[in-house]
């Protein structure tokens, strides 16, 4: 049986998920379609790569990946496929995949197609093709011609006129279903422009002076006890820093809406 997972902005309230999958199913009967997500946010080219980047590599081989960001098929953003990781990656040339896929070693080939068209037709004929045993140099044209998403890096402030870094500047890039919110800030990044030095992070009123590895590290002396709304930073599974809501949900709020912490919102980080 042939995985395809499916990624879209579309979506959960309109038909077009289930009539992509139904085309989807009519090429490729035996397929065990997966969804990743039909919550990406229209436009919002670095939230795409974020989610694309950390949710799709670990799949097993041959794994076909259609990626229905932006996906109508036109000239300036033609049909394109990916190969990496011993894995497929078909989507439109509009920057999201390629630059989701820039640390990982990839071929890209080019997919002929009619014109103007909807719903992907063209990637799904390749997928079948995928499944019936083709390799994408029997259909498609390699090709180093293709866009990249140009993604937003923290600002950096330094300590005069020298190299070192006294103030590092980044932006929420996702709120997560929790309301946790996700920056453009990596911890290989953070740990070496800190250098090993205390630090403060600001944003309004409030103030973090320490990160913690997980959910659970949280401090529980006597005179200190985590209570539901107290905040945290942390790095998280992907490596990118995170503020979050101890015990935070959709009804009693999270670091979007308690601590104002929405889309392209800034935090201040001092050394």
């Amino acid at each position: 049986m042939s995985i395809i997972t499916l990624s879209s902005d579309f979506g959960q309230k309109d038909p077009d998920v289930g009539h992509l999958k139904g085309l989807i199913l009519q090429s490729v009967p035996q397929a065990n379609i997966i969804d990743i997500t039909h919550e990406i946010t229209p436009f919002n080219k670095s939230e795409a790569v974020y989610i694309l980047q950390n949710a799709l590599l670990g799949f097993p081989e041959k794994t076909i990946h259609l990626i229905a960001i932006e996906s109508e098929n036109f000239e300036t953003q033609k049909p394109i496929l990916f190969e990496a990781n011993k894995q497929y990656f078909l989507g439109n040339d509009n920057g999201i995949l390629a630059t989701a896929l820039q640390n990982t070693d990839f071929t890209a080939y080019s997919l002929a197609f009619d014109g103007n068209e909807r719903f992907m037709q063209t990637q799904i004929q390749a997928a079948q093709k995928l499944t019936n045993g083709n390799l994408p140099s029997d259909f498609a044209v390699k090709t180093t011609d293709y866009k990249q998403v140009k993604l937003s890096q923290p600002s950096l402030k330094h300590v005069g006129d020298s190299e070192k870094i006294s103030t590092i500047i980044p932006k929420v890039i996702h709120i997560d279903n929790y309301g946790n919110a996700i920056f453009n800030l990596q911890k290989t990044d953070f740990e070496k422009w800190r250098n090993n030095r205390k630090f403060t992070i600001n944003f309004g009123p409030h103030t973090i002076k320490k990160l913690i590895t997980g959910y659970n590290d949280f401090e529980t002396k006597k005179d200190r006890l985590t209570h539901a709304g107290d905040y945290f930073a942390r790095f998280n599974d992907f490596g990118y820093l995170e503020i979050f809501v101890y015990q935070s949900n959709q009804q009693s709020g999270g670091a979007n809406t308690l601590l104002g912490l929405r889309k392209h919102q800034t935090i201040i980080i001092n050394f």
